[in-house]
């Protein structure tokens, strides 16, 4: 394959080193997520660059600029530059390369200075250059040992940049080498086991860097190999599953490397997505995009999304967006940009909006520029402190304000104290401590007051002294010393009343395993044992039995997997299971389960975002779903809900987190929860009462800077909210609200044989009741006149499609037999109809799919068969008209044919009659009838697969008109009328694999005829069951995870509206 001289973009042509140099070394990078998949996201117009251009880098600088350099204007390659600043959004000229290119690298030193490598124009090879942003200037720089384009310029932590591949004179080079800014000077470090250009190149923990995909000239490549800089050696790494070029490689917050679409010789374009895991050194398929792109951009959010835009797909230049969310591994639709463009740049500002610029599209190159707003967040600034400080102490008193004290401030070690008052989100002053301190524990006694004990300030090594602050005073007394001096300590307030300090350091680098006790009404210290491990920066939970579980930390040779208990009565110390991952800077939440959750800080090989949890009962570890962002020094809280929600944190790489996960322990799934409006870590997080809002006060903020700013979560904005799990997992279940406000939740995949389980909405739990006669799924259940549910065909392993039925009785539990349907059938539908009857149309039957349709009649318990359909359906659907006429619509026949069609039942007449086609043929789809007495009809499985499509169904003229499209395509979804008149369309399957699960959600409505994404559910379901419940809630439960292999979920998620 020879080079393109027409537009042409390898994955690094500016936008994936850009995209790692600004992800390492500048503000962004960061994870955790908005209210929906980027709920209320827009693109807006910004200032148009002064020379059109394609090719080029975008490089944001040290102080928030972004530097875009060279490229192509349609006569010939660019020298000019040109720098944009996001708070006027206007672009400023600076100085211009002294060499005309495209095809180069940018790449931003540790020294603030732009280092541009490579690149060629008409006149050929061009040779590094170093920008300086307080000049305005260029200078030239020492040359490479081998000209190169299309190659990627990677820094590594030693501040030294890596130079790998390109192509030079139709030869893709294998060839590698190291500038040293320092120096001046390159350094040949090896060669890669292939030449490729096109490729990525991807920073992994402790510098290393992953380099994959591209092109060597002949076809295109899914080798990767790893470069290790400690000892300037190539590894063999991984295969990538499939060959891409001209793609884009990110670096998710999780640490792992998202490869996203691009080209190869077999498949042409790609949609595909795959992950990388450094901890398993494998690529795994994830979800794919919904079109296929090459020569697009991709940047990392703040929320932790991958925002992918443009390119070039089957179909011409893309003006399309797309969003990857990294904990559903799915993607969703997001507003298009306002002009199609290939070759362009995307690039993280600090304002957390995203630049692009520049491109070609199709026409010419482009000048113009717009920006990505993610849309609002559920976090809000509350008042500032008076003082910024980080490393402090936030306690929630009895009186419902929170005091902060202490802590790092701009200048040393402040003794200051604030009171946040929760009402009118004010600071006030209050009494200061004794001394400064910081990295120390302030604890709530039973009698009111706030114990602090040690940390460090303007002294020499650690403080032994502790102080009580006295709320109605609003002044600080002094109490008896401890033993030892100690900072990275910990504080527990045991049932006895009792506090519990263990570990930490003396402040001059020795470690310590001494306990201590604090008796609050003596005010003295006694000795509490030793722990059987010194150790620092660990963690310390109450359990239930009152016994506490110390956790990790780090001993003299570094972070520490070891766990230990004290029990509160014997004062005594017993070694426990070790975790699964050594791990310090960690959190401890302890669950509603009664176990305890850990999450991330550093261990071994780096930062973590991996969890697990311990169970007192057998004293062992199991791991559980990893976060979404690697981070320490971050926090845990746990909320009413049972969820715990993690905050912040760094992530070792200048990657402080703004965001915000929750875990939901019923799940064990992680889900976004928002963010926040100051990325920190080392701050404070406080729930406060009425136990619906927390507080974030203080921290680090990006470039080190210590804030005082503070905001507020409304619990309350997040619509989706965890309820008890059913006692099994269930896919294609029934679910029948009960005149008692119960909801029946009959039958599934998963569940023990004929198994039924009730739901009571006043206490979110389920409980067993009476199993039906036989086990089945894919069947009906209708609420009867009576109160009785009626349950009917379906298919049974054993004994295949099902003719028979059966009645629930609510009042005993019980199910009895009732006259078995004509037809064995499953995929049917059941109708109940004025008179009482039961209308049952369709299924798939023993001699394949039906048009036959029959009627129960409860008085009786009999079936009579009525008139058969025009055209046999299966999976179709049936709803009730006001007229008391059934509308049937679409379904797939015996030929896999899938209907356009409908008809009509008359239940007075018994007869059919055929109404007005949809405009497209679709089955596994939704019907929902409007306040309008329209009907809806929404997604389903088309000719070629899903589809987002919606129609509405107008009974007085017998038309069907189309109506907004769905953001992503959806079949064996779930649609629910809400009291709003709205109808809210949640989870099911987007591809052709019908496992592979959604966890969006969407609104769409009526009077504009219009969708809107809502939060997701945050795990993944399909062929899962919905029921507007009494309260305006919606029930959601069961379903099949796409993430864990099929796995038949038995958890439920309530959606408020």
């Amino acid at each position: 394959m020879s080079y393109r001289v027409l537009p042409g973009s390898g994955w690094v042509h500016g936008v994936l080193a850009v995209m790692l140099s600004c992800f390492l070394l500048a503000p962004g990078g960061a994870l955790a997520q908005l209210p929906g998949p980027l709920e209320g996201a827009t693109w807006s117009p910004t200032g148009s660059m002064s020379t059109a251009r394609w090719g080029h880098t975008a490089t944001v600088l040290t102080w928030g600029q972004v530097l875009v350099v060279g490229g192509e204007d349609g006569t010939g390659s660019l020298a000019s530059a040109e720098l944009y600043d996001h708070w006027s959004g206007n672009w400023i000229p600076t100085g211009s390369m002294s060499t005309a290119r495209r095809g180069h690298a940018a790449t931003l030193l540790h020294t603030g200075k732009v280092l541009v490598t490579g690149g060629s124009s008409m006149q050929g090879f061009a040779p590094p250059e170093l920008y300086d942003p307080r000049t305005g200037t260029w200078t030239s720089v020492s040359s490479m040992a081998t000209n190169r384009a299309d190659h990627t310029a990677t820094l590594l932590p030693t501040g030294q940049v890596l130079v790998t591949g390109g192509w030079n004179n139709n030869t893709h080079l294998a060839s590698a080498e190291l500038y040293d800014p320092e120096s001046d000077t390159w350094t040949s470090t090896g060669s890669m086991m292939m030449g490729r250009s096109k490729h990525s190149a991807m920073v992994l923990g402790w510098g290393r860097v992953l380099v994959s995909g591209g092109t060597d000239g002949a076809s295109y490549l899914a080798s990767s190999e790893l470069y290790d800089p400690w000892v300037g050696m190539w590894l063999p790494a991984s295969n990538l599953v499939e060959a891409r070029g001209y793609g884009t490689a990110s670096w998710l917050a999780s640490g792992r490397v998202l490869a996203v679409g691009g080209i190869n010789s077999s498949s042409g374009i790609l949609s595909s997505a795959e992950e990388y895991d450094p901890a398993t050194a494998t690529w795994t398929p994830t979800g794919s995009l919904s079109t296929n792109r090459e020569d697009h951009a991709a940047a990392l959010l703040p929320s932790g999304h991958l925002l992918v835009t443009g390119g070039i797909g089957f179909n011409g230049y893309l003006a399309s967006a797309e969003l990857y969310d990294p904990w559903t591994k799915q993607w969703t639709s997001t507003p298009d940009m306002s002009t199609q463009r290939r070759f362009h740049t995307l690039t993280p500002l600090a304002n957390g909006r995203v630049l692009v610029t520049g491109g070609f599209d199709g026409n010419g190159a482009l000048a113009t520029a717009e920006l990505f707003d993610s849309g609002p967040s559920p976090w809000t600034p509350t008042g500032g402190m008076a003082e910024a400080r980080t490393f402090h102490t936030a306690t929630l008193l009895p009186t419902g304000q929170v005091l902060v004290s202490g802590g790092a401030g701009h200048s040393g070690y402040p003794t200051s104290a604030e009171l946040y008052e929760g009402t009118t989100g004010t600071w006030s002053s209050t009494g200061s401590m004794a001394e400064s301190r910081s990295l120390y524990t302030a604890t709530l006694l039973p009698t009111g007051q706030v114990l602090v004990t040690g940390g460090s300030g303007n002294q020499a090594g650690a403080l032994a002294t502790a102080e009580l602050y006295e709320p109605w005073s609003g002044l600080w007394m002094p109490t008896s010393s401890m033993a030892q001096g100690r900072v990275h300590h910990t504080a527990t307030l045991l049932p006895t009343g009792q506090v519990l300090v263990t570990g930490g350091d003396d402040g001059h680098g020795e470690r310590l395993a001494t306990a201590e006790l604090y008796d609050p009404w003596t005010g003295t210290w006694t000795p509490a044992g030793s722990m059987t491990t010194v150790r620092h920066y660990h963690e310390a939970t109450l359990l239930p039995s009152g016994r506490v579980l110390v956790t990790g930390g780090q001993n003299l040779y570094g972070s520490i997997s070891q766990a230990e208990l004290f029990d509160s009565w014997t004062g005594t110390w017993t070694v426990t299971g070790s975790m699964v991952d050594a791990r310090a800077f960690h959190t401890a939440t302890p669950l509603g389960t009664g176990q305890v959750l850990v999450t991330g800080g550093l261990g071994h090989q780096g930062f973590l975002a991996t969890a697990e949890l311990y169970d007192p009962g057998t004293g062992t570890w199991t791991p559980t779903t990893s976060m979404g962002a690697v981070r320490h020094r971050h926090t845990a809280t746990s909320l009413p809900s049972g969820e715990v929600m993690v905050t912040g944190g760094y992530d070792g790489n200048e990657g402080y987190h703004p965001s915000t996960e929750l875990y939901d322990p019923s799940s064990g799934r992680w889900t976004f929860a928002g963010n926040m409006s100051t990325a920190r870590y080392g701050h404070t997080v406080t729930l406060l009462p009425p136990s619906a809002r927390i507080l974030v006060v203080g921290g680090v903020g990006r470039r080190w800077s210590v804030v005082e700013a503070a905001e507020v979560y409304e619990l309350w904005k997040a619509p989706w909210s965890p309820t008890g799990s059913m006692d099994w997992g269930r896919t294609n279940p029934t679910m029948t609200l009960l005149p008692s406000g119960q909801v029946l939740v009959t039958g599934g995949i998963g569940a023990p044989p004929g198994s039924s389980e009730l739901y009571d909405p006043g206490t979110g739990g389920w409980s067993p009741t009476g199993s039906m006669l036989t086990a089945r799924t894919h069947h009906t259940a209708t609420l009867l006149p009576s109160g009785q549910v009626l349950v009917a065909g379906g298919w049974s392993g054993p004994s295949g499609r099902l003719a028979t039925a059966e009645l629930y009785e609510p009042g005993t539990g019980t199910w009895a037999p009732t006259a078995s349907m004509l037809a064995h059938r499953r995929g049917h539908t059941a109708t109940l109809l004025p008179s009482g009857k039961v209308l049952v149309t369709g299924g798939y039957g023993n001699q394949g799919v039906l048009a036959t349709a029959e009627l129960y009649d409860p008085a009786t318990g009999t079936w009579t068969a009525t008139a058969s359909m025009a055209h046999g359906r299966n999976q179709h659907t049936a709803t009730l008209l006001p007229s008391g006429l059934v509308l049937v619509t679409g379904g797939q026949d015996t030929s896999n044919e899938r209907h356009a069609t409908a008809e009509m039942f008359d239940p007075v007449t018994e007869t059919w009659t055929s109404t007005g086609s949809m405009a497209i043929g679709r089955y596994i789809h939704t019907a929902t009838l409007l306040p309008s007495g329209k009907v809806l009809v929404a997604g389903g499985f088309a000719r070629h697969g899903a589809i987002g499509s919606a129609e509405v169904y107008d009974p007085g003229t017998g038309s069907w008109t189309s109506t907004g499209d769905m953001a992503t395509a959806h079949y064996y979804h779930t649609a629910t009328l809400l009291p709003s008149g709205q109808v809210l369309v949640v989870g099911g399957s987007k591809t052709n694999d019908s496992g592979a699960g959604l966890a969006t959600a969407e609104l769409y409505d009526a009077g504009t005829g219009t969708w809107t994404s809502t939060r997701p559910m945050g795990l993944s379901r399909s062929r899962h069951a919905a029921t507007l419940l009494p309260s305006g809630q919606v029930l959601i439960a069961g379903g099949e995870d796409s993430n864990d292999n099929g796995e038949d979920l038995s958890s439920a998620v309530l959606y408020t509206p």
